[in-house]
């Protein structure tokens, strides 16, 4: 008989992994937001749509990611942990289009402001060492 209490959960890795997804996310929205409110401060409505859509296209694939990859049932359906990251990734990936395409064809986003923002919440990702560090160096 399996122990689904609150020891189990806290032992859980796709607890652990989602918590963690989750927080990346939230300090990309953070972010997301900071430009898109510096945008408008600056240089208007248009430009901060802008960088909201830019940043949402990093986002909320990466959202979609941590749900569904660390989620009991999606592991079900694949079969395992490393075919649910390989699927969650595809389909991030798909989305990530989608959203670029939405981005430029339906709404006619400024590019500059776009990608400026698409690349400052993939910073986050890259600097997720250093944020969620346990240890400090030195």
């Amino acid at each position: 008989m399996k122990d689904y209490g609150v020891k189990a959960l806290k032992r859980d890795p796709r607890r652990k992994g989602r918590m963690t997804a989750l927080r990346l996310v939230a300090a990309q929205a953070i972010v997301v937001a900071l430009i898109s409110t510096l945008c408008f401060v600056l240089w208007g409505e248009q430009l901060a749509l802008s960088a909201l859509m830019g940043g949402s296209v990093a986002v909320i694939p990466n959202l979609v990611f941590a749900t569904l990859t660390f989620s009991r049932l999606w592991e079900k359906v694949t079969g395992s942990m490393v075919n649910a990251f390989y699927r969650g990734e595809a389909i991030k990936l798909m989305l990530t289009v989608t959203l670029f395409v939405l981005a430029f064809a339906v709404v006619k986003s400024d590019p500059r402001a776009v990608f400026g923002c698409y690349i400052s919440a993939l910073m986050v990702l890259w600097m997720a060492p250093l944020l969620f560090q346990r240890k400090h160096l030195g």
